[in-house]
C-alpha cells in the first residue's frame, strides 16, 4: 500500500516536472522576434560571432557598448552551438529563468521545508510576468538569475545552521553572482543587493554579519570576474567610462535622457498584476511581511539597550522583504523607468507567498482561489472583446481579431485549471490545487504568447523579410531612412545603414561617423549612383520620392514599412 502511494507520487511528480518543462522551452520558436528587444539583442550576438570580437559589443556595425557584454555572450554561444533561430536567440533567458526556479526552490527547501519550497516552485513557474520574459530575448532574465543567485546564497550563507564551512562558500557563491550580474547589466547588479544589506544591518544592527562576508576573498573573485573585460573594452575605446556608468547609469537614474519618466507608482500594476494568478495571495503576503517588517524593527529598538540577551539570529524574511521594497522603491524614484526593471524581485516574493501559502487557513486559502476562480471567468468572457481592439496605424484590427482566438483558448484553460484548483481545495488538497492552479496558468500563458504571432506583421520583420531576401546583396547597401527596425538585419542577414537617425546608436555613430548618412539629401545622390541598393522608410517618405521622382522599384510595403530597390 505504502509502495504503491510512493510509486503514483513520484509518477506523478515526474510529470509535471516534465509538463513543466515542455511548456517552458517547446513555444521558444513558435513566435516571430519582437521589436526592439528581441531584435537588438539577437543582432548584437550575431555580429559577435561573424565578426569574432567578442569584447566591444557591435549592433549594425557600429559599436554598441550601453550594457555588459554577459547576454550577449550567452545568446552568441547559443547561436554558435545551435545556429541562428528565434529559439536560440531566446534560449538562454529561458535557461537562466527555469535555473532561477530551481536556486529559489534548493534554497526554500534548506530553509523553509519541502513544502514551502514547492508552493514557491509552481507559484514563479506560472507567474505571468516571469514566464513572458523566460521566453523573451531580453538581459533582465539574466540579471534576475545572478541577482537571485546572490540573495539565495546569501540566506545560506547566513542562515543560523549555516557551518563556517557552508557559510564561506555560499559566500563565494555570493560573490560569484554579484559579478556576473554586473556584467549582464552594470553597476546596479551589485548596488542594489549592497544597499539592501546596508538597510538589514542598520535596522537589525546585526553588525557581526559583516566578518561573515568573507570581503577580502570575495573581492578578489568579483573583480577578477568583471575587470578583465572593462580594462579591455576601455583599452579599446577612450570613452567607454564616461559613456558607460555616466550616462548610462547616473544620468540614466538622475535625469529623463532616455524618455522614460513615468508616475511613482508606473511599476505598481507589473508587481501586482505580474504575479499573476497569485496577486491576492500577494496581497496577504506583503501584509504580513509589512507587519513582521515592523515588529523587528521595534524589537530591535527594545534589544537594543540591553546587548547582553540580544541574539545573533539572522531574519531571513526580514531580508527577503527589504529586497522587494528597496528594489521596487528605487526603481519607483528613477527618472527611468521600464516595467522589467522589477524582475528581480520576483523570486524573494516567491519565497514570501510560498509560506503564505503554507500557513493560511483552509477557509482563508479556499476563498482565495475561489476568488482566482471569479477573475478567470471574467477573463475569459472578456477575451472576445479584443477581436474589436480599435485598429491602430501600425496595427489592422485583423490581427486583433486573429489573436483574441488564442487568447480565448487561453482564458479557457485558465478557468478550467482554477475550478480544478478550486475542488481540490474544497477537499483540502492544498498541493493538488497549488499544482492544477499552477499547469494551467503556466500553459494558458504559453498560449496566449504564441498566438502573440498573429501580431508579427505590426511587431516583428520576418513576414516582410521573407519577401525581400530575394533582392538583397552582400555587397550593396541597405538604407534604413529616418527610423529602424531592430528585427529586420537578424532576418535578412545584413546591416542597415541609418539616414538622418540615431537614436541608441548615437554613441556609435560618434564613433565611426563613416557608418551612416546625416541627411536624406545625401542618401539621393548615393542612392543615385547604387544600385541594387534597397532603403526601408515609411509610407509618407516613399510617397514623398514618389513625387519627387526618386528612381526605385517597389518591393514591400505593409502597415509599418515601405521597402524599397534601386533600379
Amino acid at each position: 500500500m505504502n509502495s504503491d502511494c510512493f510509486f503514483f507520487k513520484l509518477i506523478s511528480s515526474v510529470l509535471i516536472v516534465l509538463v513543466i518543462i515542455v511548456c517552458w522551452f517547446a513555444p521558444l520558436n513558435y513566435c516571430s522576434l519582437i521589436k526592439p528587444d528581441e531584435g537588438r539583442y539577437a543582432i548584437i550576438a550575431r555580429e559577435m560571432v561573424q565578426s569574432g570580437d567578442w569584447i566591444v559589443p557591435r549592433m549594425n556595425s557600429l559599436q554598441y557598448i550601453e550594457k555588459p557584454p554577459m547576454h550577449y555572450w550567452m545568446t552568441a554561444i547559443s547561436f554558435s552551438l545551435f545556429g541562428e533561430h528565434e529559439w536560440s536567440a531566446r534560449l538562454w533567458s529561458a535557461i537562466a529563468g527555469m535555473l532561477g526556479i530551481l536556486m529559489m526552490m534548493w534554497t526554500a527547501r534548506r530553509i523553509y521545508g519541502r513544502e514551502v519550497a514547492l508552493y514557491s516552485g509552481l507559484l514563479l513557474s506560472s507567474s505571468i510576468f516571469y514566464v513572458g520574459l523566460s521566453r523573451i530575448n531580453t538581459v533582465d532574465m539574466g540579471l534576475t538569475l545572478f541577482m537571485g543567485v546572490s540573495l539565495m546564497a546569501m540566506l545560506l550563507a547566513q542562515r543560523d545552521s549555516a557551518s563556517v564551512k557552508e557559510n564561506r562558500y555560499w559566500m563565494y557563491i555570493v560573490w560569484i553572482g554579484l559579478a556576473l550580474a554586473v556584467l549582464t547589466k552594470g553597476p546596479m547588479g551589485v548596488i542594489l543587493p549592497a544597499g539592501v544589506l546596508f538597510i538589514y544591518l542598520l535596522l537589525t544592527r546585526s553588525f557581526y554579519i559583516l566578518k561573515k562576508l568573507h570581503l577580502g576573498v570575495g573581492l578578489f573573485i568579483f573583480s577578477a570576474i568583471i575587470l578583465p573585460w572593462f580594462i579591455l573594452v576601455s583599452q579599446r575605446n577612450s570613452h567607454f567610462l564616461k559613456f558607460f556608468f555616466i550616462r548610462e547609469h547616473v544620468e540614466r537614474f538622475l535625469t529623463n535622457t532616455h524618455n522614460r519618466d513615468e508616475v511613482w507608482w508606473y511599476l505598481f500594476p507589473f508587481v501586482f498584476l505580474g504575479i499573476l494568478p497569485w496577486m491576492f495571495f500577494l496581497l496577504v503576503a506583503l501584509i504580513s511581511s509589512t507587519s513582521s517588517f515592523f515588529k523587528n524593527i521595534l524589537s530591535n529598538i527594545k534589544n537594543s539597550k540591553n546587548t547582553k540577551n540580544s541574539k545573533k539570529d539572522f531574519k531571513v524574511n526580514l531580508l527577503l522583504t527589504i529586497w522587494c521594497f528597496f528594489i521596487f522603491i528605487f526603481f519607483s524614484l528613477s527618472s527611468s523607468k521600464l516595467p522589467t526593471y522589477v524582475l528581480p524581485i520576483f523570486p524573494a516574493l516567491a519565497l514570501l507567498l510560498g509560506q503564505t501559502i503554507k500557513r493560511l487557513s483552509h477557509r482563508h486559502f479556499l476563498y482565495q482561489v475561489l476568488t482566482i476562480s471569479v477573475i478567470a471567468l471574467v477573463a475569459l468572457l472578456f477575451a472576445p472583446q479584443i477581436a474589436n481592439y480599435p485598429a491602430k496605424y501600425t496595427t489592422p484590427q485583423i490581427l486583433y481579431y486573429n489573436w483574441s482566438k488564442w487568447v480565448i483558448a487561453a482564458g479557457l484553460f485558465w478557468f478550467l485549471g482554477s475550478i480544478i484548483s478550486l475542488v481540490f481545495a474544497f477537499y483540502k488538497k492544498r498541493l493538488s490545487s497549488v499544482t492544477a492552479l499552477s499547469l494551467s496558468f503556466l500553459l494558458a500563458t504559453q498560449i496566449a504568447m504564441s498566438g502573440y504571432e498573429e501580431l508579427a506583421p505590426s511587431f516583428s520583420s520576418s513576414y516582410a523579410a521573407k519577401e525581400i531576401i530575394p533582392y538583397v546583396r552582400e555587397d550593396r547597401h541597405f538604407y534604413s531612412i529616418k527610423m529602424y527596425d531592430h528585427t529586420l538585419p537578424f532576418y535578412i542577414k545584413h546591416p542597415l545603414t541609418l539616414v538622418e537617425y540615431k537614436d541608441e546608436m548615437a554613441f556609435g555613430i560618434d564613433e565611426e561617423p563613416n557608418k551612416w548618412v546625416a541627411t536624406v539629401d545625401e542618401f539621393k545622390k548615393r542612392w543615385r549612383s547604387e544600385p541594387g541598393a534597397m532603403a526601408l522608410l515609411s509610407k509618407d517618405m516613399y510617397q514623398q520620392f514618389k513625387n519627387e521622382s526618386l528612381p526605385m522599384k517597389f518591393i514591400f510595403q505593409d502597415s509599418r514599412r515601405t521597402i524599397i530597390l534601386s533600379p
